[in-house]
């Protein structure tokens, strides 16, 4: 989501009118067995610590990437992105999920020790997550969900599809519950996810829940999607507000996917001081007021 945000930046900016933003994990590389066969605990036939153990049954393999551009492509459906905003607990909350020591407190990462050998025989190089902290990861997730309402930013009625990221079943009945005591509650009939089909993929889960959304047929002119991606690693919420719009409709932030294994090339890159032909002119220097400046673009996603 932080890529996201940044890439329509860039092109709300008119730095850009076209950008590629990607997500991935590849969890699986961190939890082989051959991983942790050489540990002396393993070998004498003990258990991996709880923290990483739970992982091995967690984290699932994916990726998804997005490219924003300036316009909606002239056919079908776009998502015009309205905002995004990315709030960050770091400052006053632990590690949730970390790797290169043994404990979340411990002074010692892995490159102190003598050599690659011991870090990993002392069980310095596992991912580990503190589930005790996960409670608290969701309660400010949905916390910062509220103070968007009450500032008037979204309005759950407003809200055709909810696209929430959450790791395991059991947190989506959390989620439910805040939200029904705050009576903000959206109905469970609009929420998308592809967890039991694809599991927890992490930083490309959004990715993924908005391209198979897309592409279900489900999505209709006007309608409003809000998605909500906590983040547990430094308590890291992002939320973003998205319309679908069709081809004709006004220029906007717009992000635009299509299912196409094989997409077609982006257009060919110039220099910036080389303007596109389609360009206008620049207007007239005024000596008073200085140069007018033309509308910005808005970014779209053009494909996923």
């Amino acid at each position: 989501m932080a890529a996201l945000k940044y890439a329509t930046a860039q092109v709300a900016s008119g730095e850009k009118r076209c950008a590629i933003t990607v997500a991935s994990e590849f969890a699986s590389r961190l939890f082989k067995h051959t991983q942790f066969e050489t540990e002396p605990a393993i070998q004498a036939g003990k258990a991996l610590p709880f923290d990483t153990e739970f992982l091995r049954w967690m984290l699932s393999d994916g990726a998804g990437a997005l490219v924003v551009r300036d316009r909606p492509n002239p056919q079908g459906l776009s998502l015009r992105i309205d905002w995004i905003e990315l709030i960050s607990h770091a400052s006053t909350h632990p590690l949730c999920m970390y790797a290169g020591s043994a404990t979340d407190a411990a002074p010692t990462s892995w490159m102190d020790y003598p050599n690659p050998a011991e870090a990993t025989a002392a069980g310095a190089l596992h991912l580990r997550q503190n589930i005790r902290l996960l409670d608290k990861v969701i309660k400010l997730g949905v916390e910062g969900w509220l103070r968007l309402i009450e500032r008037g930013r979204v309005n759950p009625d407003d809200i055709d599809w909810l696209l929430c990221h959450y790791s395991s079943h059991f947190f989506r009945s959390q989620i439910v519950e805040l939200l029904e005591k705050a009576n903000c509650m959206i109905p469970e009939e609009r929420w998308f996810t592809n967890l039991y089909t694809r599991g927890n993929t992490g930083c490309a889960s959004i990715y993924l829940m908005l391209e198979e959304l897309f592409n279900s047929g489900k999505l209709q002119p006007g309608q409003t999607l809000f998605c909500f991606v906590p983040e547990s690693g430094r308590f890291t919420t992002a939320y973003m507000k998205m319309t679908v719009v069709e081809n004709s409709s006004p220029l906007n932030s717009k992000l635009k996917i299509q299912n196409s294994k094989f997409p077609s090339p982006l257009p060919e890159s110039r220099s910036p001081a080389l303007p596109h032909p389609s360009t206008p002119a620049p207007p007239p220097f005024n000596p008073t007021t200085g140069p007018r400046s033309p509308p910005r673009p808005h970014p779209h996603l053009a494909r996923l």
